[in-house]
């Protein structure tokens, strides 16, 4: 059986991929920028070092292999041709293709169009494909950290706005079946929890599961970029910033689908079992 490639694979998601996959026995070769940090990986996954941003270093990675989860942490399309076009010169046959919520809604967001231009340069590779479109990640709170570790405080330009968000294992449960099971090439899976919830409600959740009060602060879409730009981030990523905010706020985002559940059998999980799983995070 040829190995599953898995890029992202010590992130969040890229971690339950392997954690899911390795027991069943499927052979699987992780990208990685460096040994070192594929060091917690099962001593069964194969390790090829390599760096999506650098193109030759990516033919070691797929050779031999037949199906790519991809992870493109980057801005841009750069990645993507890289390792769309290192995998047509290999033979791959499949790319599981983690994208976004935004690339599928009406407007559609600043950072919606990137993730749609990645998935086109997908779909216009020749091989067969399947798009993973998550909504909030709940591993994103773990953002929050520094600000709940120095004052105990949530700051929050979403408001009212709710979305509901998904656990990365969720994510990694629909991409495992994609990767090895029939009927998934050409399809595009919407992915969210089935708990639509403010930012604010999220902290309550957490804070109640930490026993410990957390401070919840609104600010403006405009306050986050002023202090995203003050923090050194460039214009172009601060206007997409404004621009996401800007959407949740006004309920972009406030969408359950059901394809977790159509596509594993199981419900998604609830934040607060995410919170529970992952409270040493926050100690």
């Amino acid at each position: 059986m040829s190995p599953i490639l898995i890029t992202g694979a010590t992130g969040h998601v890229g971690n339950h991929l392997i954690k899911q996959l390795a027991p069943k026995g499927y052979p699987l070769r992780a990208l990685v920028r460096s040994r070192e940090k594929a060091a917690g990986l099962p001593e069964e996954v194969e390790r090829v070092v390599g760096d999506l941003a650098r193109p030759a270093t990516l033919s070691a990675a797929v050779d031999g292999v037949d199906r790519v989860f991809l992870l493109d942490p980057s801005i841009g399309l750069d990645v993507t041709r890289n390792m769309v076009e290192a995998s047509k010169q290999a033979g791959v046959r499949l790319i599981v293709d983690l994208s976004s919520l935004s690339a599928g809604l009406d407007p559609m967001p600043i950072i919606g169009r990137m993730f749609s231009d990645r998935e086109a340069v997908i779909k216009a590779s020749g091989m067969a494909w399947t798009l993973l479109r998550p909504g909030h990640i709940m591993s994103n709170v773990l953002w929050w950290l520094p600000s709940i570790k120095a004052e105990g405080v949530v700051r929050d330009p979403i408001g009212p706005g709710r979305f509901a968000s998904i656990d990365p294992a969720d994510i990694a449960a629909v991409a495992a079946t994609a990767l090895t099971q029939e009927g998934h090439a050409g399809q595009t899976y919407s992915l969210t929890g089935d708990e639509l919830l403010t930012t604010k409600q999220l902290v309550e959740i957490l804070a109640d599961v930490l026993n410990r009060s957390i401070e919840y602060v609104e600010i403006t879409p405009e306050e986050a970029a002023q202090e995203a730009l003050a923090g050194g981030m460039d214009q172009g990523s601060v206007a997409t910033l404004r621009d996401m905010n800007e959407m949740g706020r006004a309920d972009g985002m406030a969408i359950i689908t059901g394809d977790v559940e159509r596509v594993t059998g199981q419900k998604p999980a609830s934040f607060e079992s995410w919170c529970r799983r992952n409270a040493a995070a926050f100690a």
